[in-house]
């Protein structure tokens, strides 16, 4: 909603939806592949100060008087191109429905006045029913065993919970 009217008047100044479309997939990828690389270099520092706490407790419960070696978190280049690779395809698809809204809008009914807040109104009509919807699935996955120990449905719980907040401010 907040970009509309910029990009109805990139269409109607002539970019084609296909431009439209490749435009905000690469600024979908551009943004996946910066907080993958800033995500990598997090997970990577903290899971050295971990691993460096985890050592000096065990090493000073279970052989008082040692002195613990700095370890070394790795960070395999593999590895890194493996999270890399993740960020950029969850951010191209995270990124493909908004691109496919707004390669289809018509210049003309977006410039007309009040045309945003009617399409916020329109969406807005499901937001409520979809939230109660969602809370009744929270509430029956909540209450279903894990799985080989696995808290699966906890997870879907948890999942539901923030999409049925999310539906509900819309």
């Amino acid at each position: 909603v907040r970009r509309r009217l910029a990009i109805a008047t990139l269409r109607a100044l002539g970019a084609t939806r296909r431009s439209l479309l490749r435009l905000f997939l690469a600024e979908g990828a551009a943004l996946a592949l910066a907080g993958g690389a800033v995500g990598g270099l997090f997970g990577w520092l903290i899971a050295a100060r971990a691993l460096t706490l985890v050592q000096r407790t065990v090493a000073s419960l279970y052989v008082p008087g040692a002195t613990a070696a700095r370890p070394a978190a790795q960070l395999v280049p593999a590895d890194w191109l493996w999270g890399l690779g993740l960020a950029l395809a969850a951010g191209l698809l995270a990124a493909w429905a908004p691109a496919r809204q707004a390669a289809g809008l018509r210049p003309a009914s977006v410039l007309r006045p009040g045309a945003a807040e009617a399409a916020v109104r329109a969406r807005a009509v499901w937001g409520w029913p979809a939230a109660l919807v969602l809370a009744g699935a929270t509430v029956l996955f909540a209450r279903l065993p894990a799985i080989r120990h696995q808290p699966w449905f906890g997870f879907a719980a948890a999942l539901d919970w923030i999409d049925a907040v999310g539906m509900a401010r819309i």
